[in-house]
């Protein structure tokens, strides 16, 4: 596989194929959370076994596994080949001062044309004061995307009369752009200028 004997997520292991997309018990706690565990390698079978066995499986699993398995295929290579070091988040939720609500806000993007954009508001002792998703037919760039999921925070924030508030959003480049108050670009201008 590669001369890397280092593995991304079982530190110690050495990398195999059938570790790396099948054994580690990463992968198998994420296959069992997206209901895909008929797909996983038994000890028994081949790799060509596995893949037929696959025919038996309904649609929707086999398409969430199959998704997974090149997520999963893709981060090893970018790790491997482009020396990029998996995103990490934040291992725990960090609260906000007393007075404040912290606000994280997210957009995703899907090829089918739809964004979707979700956004939780939680207090210092982390109770959840307001949650929204919203999905939105659209063919937006990311940034465009995050930009209105942060609009529908502020607007929500505003609704809801929370005046201290902390945003917290995944797109370096808008809160880069948020925290320098800049604002170009026509439509991400726009968005922008609403958010100030």
């Amino acid at each position: 596989m590669s001369d890397n004997a280092g593995y991304a997520w079982c530190v110690g292991t050495s990398e195999t194929f059938r570790h790396y997309l099948f054994d580690c018990p990463t992968i198998r706690d994420l296959c069992v959370e997206l209901d895909c565990e008929d797909m996983m390698w038994k000890e028994e079978e081949s790799f060509l076994e596995v893949i037929v066995s696959w025919k038996s499986v309904d649609d929707k699993t086999r398409q969430r596994g199959a998704v997974l398995l090149l997520y999963i295929w893709g981060r090893r290579n970018d790790k491997i080949f482009n020396a990029k070091e998996p995103c990490q988040s934040p291992e725990k939720w960090v609260a906000p001062p007393d007075d404040f609500v912290k606000i994280n806000c997210d957009a995703a993007l899907h090829v089918e044309g739809w964004t979707g954009m979700g956004d939780v508001a939680r207090d210092a002792h982390g109770q959840v004061k307001f949650a929204a998703s919203r999905r939105v037919r659209s063919h937006w760039e990311p940034l465009i995307a995050e930009g209105k999921a942060m609009l529908m925070v502020v607007r929500l924030a505003k609704r809801y009369g929370y005046k201290k508030v902390i945003m917290e959003s995944d797109s370096l480049a808008l809160v880069s752009r948020l925290s320098k108050a800049l604002v170009h670009a026509a439509e991400l201008g726009s968005i922008l200028l609403d958010l100030f």
